[in-house]
């Protein structure tokens, strides 16, 4: 693999970390209003976060394009992308879990939010799937019940925001089958 596309990952990666800081410093987050207003654009970037390290979590070698698997033992610098994108992608997902959770309180605590879902961009749906199968996948790699929580916590909001967005019960039915196939876990 390039080292030159490595390192144009990691800055495209950077670049979007420094947007979502921006993003969760804007003025006036705590409002509610404000809160929905941006939970497009931040669960989009985390998307393309989730996106733009998924190839590089594969523990097979594979090529650029199509990623296709391709001989021979990973370079050191194949290793090391692989162990920060797992990480990275870790990250991701317990931010979207937490942005997840914040939504879910909002609309429980917001009657308006209860019956205006129309206002949350379904957008979210996006992160919260990719977080979902993420953390199945974590759960069949290492055992770790404690992800359980997190699978639970992005189902209720899943299904919290799939009553207005048939895309979220959708993700649940496609995700049933992680939860079906992974050896470690039940629902």
């Amino acid at each position: 693999m390039r080292s030159s596309y490595i390192s144009d990952t990691l800055s495209l990666a950077e670049e979007l970390n420094n947007f979502t800081a921006v993003l969760e410093r804007t003025p006036g987050l705590s409002r509610t209003e404000n809160f929905i207003r941006l939970i497009g654009p931040r669960s989009l970037v985390y998307s393309a976060l989730f996106i733009t390290f998924d190839a590089f979590t594969c523990p097979e070698r594979s090529t650029r394009t199509n990623f296709l698997v391709s001989p021979g033992a990973k370079s050191p610098e194949e290793a090391n992308i692989q162990l920060h994108s797992i990480q990275a992608v870790r990250q991701v997902s317990q931010q979207a879990r937490d942005l997840s959770i914040e939504l879910s309180a909002r609309i429980e605590l917001d009657e308006f939010m209860r019956w205006h879902l129309g206002k949350v961009s379904p957008l979210v749906l996006d992160q919260m799937y990719c977080s979902l199968a993420t953390f199945y996948w974590l759960l069949g790699e290492t055992g770790d019940e404690s992800l359980q929580s997190s699978l639970k916590d992005l189902k209720l909001c899943m299904e919290t925001i799939g009553r207005r967005w048939r895309l979220g019960q959708k993700y649940l039915e496609v995700a049933s089958f992680y939860s079906r196939t992974n050896d470690n876990g039940q629902d």
